[in-house]
């Protein structure tokens, strides 16, 4: 499991800088990055366990034809589920041959608690000939 840092971490990375700007004006705002910093990192540790307990929770499975011909359309099915008892909301992308038509898929999600299913398709075509293969699923949880 990989996690990547968020909006939220950067905005706030941003907004230390900015403050850090502050510290040639007024030396004593240099005291309020101490608190923040240890309020920052705690949130942070935070949301990485809640992260870790909840990203086990969600399948995400894509169905495609083994074979297809060239520039013939197929389609592709995805099945989202989870087994928690919250909401989950994100972003899923799926990893799409590079010389697939439409190139990039990406899917915003919201599963209330009592959803536990949600099914999407798409057809894709690949105009070019040769092998080609679907790569990762990237999930991303808010």
């Amino acid at each position: 499991m990989t996690i990547r840092p968020g909006h939220n971490l950067i905005r706030a990375a941003g907004a230390l800088l900015a403050a850090s700007l502050l510290v040639f004006v007024a030396p004593s705002v240099l005291w309020l990055a101490v608190p923040i910093g240890g309020v920052l990192g705690g949130l942070i540790v935070a949301d990485y366990l809640d992260l870790r307990r909840r990203l086990p929770q969600v399948r995400l499975e894509r169905r495609a034809p083994g074979i297809v011909g060239r520039d013939r359309s197929f389609e592709v099915a995805w099945t989202l589920s989870h087994t928690g008892d919250r909401e989950f909301l994100g972003e899923w992308r799926d990893g799409v041959p590079r010389r697939a038509v439409p190139f990039f898929h990406s899917i915003p999600f919201r599963l209330g608690a009592t959803e536990f299913e949600k099914s999407f398709t798409t057809r894709f075509r690949i105009p070019e000939r040769g092998e080609h293969a679907f790569g990762p699923l990237w999930l991303r949880l808010v």
